[in-house]
């Protein structure tokens, strides 16, 4: 918390994401105090300030319970797990499997995913980047790409030919 500096120990569970807009709406937090137990959330939009170890919002008032937002209770009960996510082109061809999310961190909007073209092609080359622009379909275990993003994915240019300088 930034004005009390009141320190509270939460655990983010999960992220808490809509299939409207691809945009990240909550975390999915739970105290890790023995008194409460209870599974909460805290809205995106009252996060103040985010880094890798820890997070800043305003109050004890901005961590809800999921069912005080209806767009988060309904995303919250039908959760969306992208990470592992087969990605597939519109012809049916498997392009890749996400391994972690980029997302903007001024509006939470996902921006793009990390993909794994599979361990050979991850081995040698690295994790290719596939930006998100517009035509991205989510299902319960795909997700589908169209042709302007598949043209998109950016190479990282890692892996085995980066350590050994091939290109």
């Amino acid at each position: 918390l930034k004005d009390d500096k009141i320190k509270m120990n939460f655990l983010v569970k999960d992220l808490v994401f809509s299939k409207k807009g691809f945009k990240l709406l909550a975390l999915h937090v739970k105290s890790t105090s023995r008194s409460n137990k209870t599974n909460r959330v805290i809205p995106f939009k009252k996060i103040q300030t985010i880094t890798s170890c820890k997070l800043i919002i305003s109050s004890e008032n901005d961590i809800l319970l999921p069912h005080q937002i209806p767009e988060i209770e309904d995303a919250y009960n039908n959760p969306i797990k992208m990470i592992g996510f087969h990605i597939y082109n519109y012809e049916g061809c498997l392009v890749g499997v996400i391994k972690d999310i980029i997302i903007q961190k001024s509006t939470g909007k996902i921006i793009a995913f990390i993909i794994s073209e599979g361990m050979y092609d991850d081995l040698v080359d690295g994790y290719s980047l596939l930006p998100i622009i517009h035509y991205v379909d989510i299902h319960d275990d795909r997700i589908i790409v169209g042709d302007i993003e598949l043209k998109s994915i950016l190479s990282q240019k890692g892996g085995l030919k980066k350590f050994l300088g091939i290109e």
